[in-house]
């Protein structure tokens, strides 16, 4: 008798199981709601044709194409240069007092230099003539040191802050100057002579053309960021101090693009799902070149002609980490 009850409680529960449990709402798919299949520490993920997972997961096939790398930076006015209207002398405003005062103690030091070079160059001539003694010749040439290394040390500090002396003196007038912060991961697409978009907070409806006229001899410490100077013509009236966006987007050629939506990054790592086989999706980690609005171009992980996924990445991400 305990047989037969056994035996009948068995037919029960799978009756039960293909009837109801595994059936959805009217029983008729009893595979609908089989797990998927992870394997390889969540790097592949299998799912049942018949899963209803699988038409939220929607692939693309990648192609080689062009693209614009999109390097866009915060950029300020840093000086104004206009021309005197009493004499021939350019006004240069820098938008900083420290900045102004820098740059006018390298004036008065290249003065200086100037200056012991010549009453070195006389007292010399006066040490042959027997007319100063060794040691009036000593202290010129120490004077002349002096002078040349306060020189040397002015323009150290304005080129540490993206300022070259000789090009603030060569500066056309009706121009400005910016400086651009571009982070150390993006320096390889800066070149110097390029040409810059630059939208400014106060003109957001107009896009400026400036140009990259000089790049930073060393990387921020703190900010690990290269400083660009840019020239523009300021015909809109910019002052110092103005911010700013610049572009140093350039256009590329045959390259691997991808929606921005396909990648996700994981503890600093990025990644797509490729799809190999209908229902069966690879984890693949990838090396981007420069991550824009919309799209990614991508310079290691993926080949032309391989199935990205773009929608139901985040249900894939969840299944391959275990979220």
């Amino acid at each position: 008798m305990k047989r037969i009850i056994h035996l009948m409680a068995a037919s029960l529960l799978s009756l039960f199981f293909i009837s109801g449990c595994g059936g959805g709402e009217d029983g008729k798919n009893p595979q609908a709601y089989l797990k998927p299949f992870v394997s390889d520490e969540g790097r592949n993920i299998s799912f049942d044709n018949s899963s209803p997972s699988v038409s939220r997961i929607k692939s693309i096939e990648i192609k080689k194409g062009s693209a614009k790398i999109s390097a866009k930076v915060p950029a300020r006015v840093v000086a104004t240069i206009s021309k005197s209207i009493s004499n021939s002398e350019k006004i240069i405003l820098f938008d900083s007092q420290d900045v102004t005062s820098l740059f006018t103690s390298f004036k008065q030091s290249r003065a200086n230099l100037e200056k012991s070079e010549n009453n070195l160059s006389r007292i010399k001539e006066m040490y042959e003539n027997k007319m100063a003694t060794q040691k009036d010749l000593n202290e010129a040439e120490n004077d002349l040191r002096i002078n040349q290394s306060s020189l040397l040390e002015m323009e150290a500090r304005l080129r540490l802050l993206g300022y070259n002396p000789i090009d603030l003196e060569k500066a056309a007038p009706n121009s400005a100057w910016l400086i651009a912060d571009v982070p150390e991961s993006q320096v390889n697409e800066v070149q110097k002579g390029e040409s810059v978009d630059l939208v400014f907070t106060s003109f957001s409806d107009k896009i400026f053309l400036g140009r990259a006229e000089s790049i930073g001899e060393t990387i921020d410490p703190v900010t690990r960021s290269l400083k660009v100077r840019i020239t523009v013509s300021n015909s809109m009236k910019l002052l110092p101090g103005m911010y700013a966006t610049a572009d140093f987007g350039d256009e590329v050629n045959s390259v691997v693009t991808l929606p921005a939506s396909a990648v996700f990054t994981v503890e600093g790592k990025d990644y797509v799902f490729v799809e190999n086989a209908p229902g069966k999706y690879e984890r693949r980690e990838v090396v981007l070149s420069n991550i824009g609005e919309s799209n990614v171009i991508v310079l290691k992980g993926i080949e032309s002609g391989e199935k990205v996924v773009v929608e139901g990445v985040m249900l894939l991400k969840g299944l391959s980490f275990g979220y």
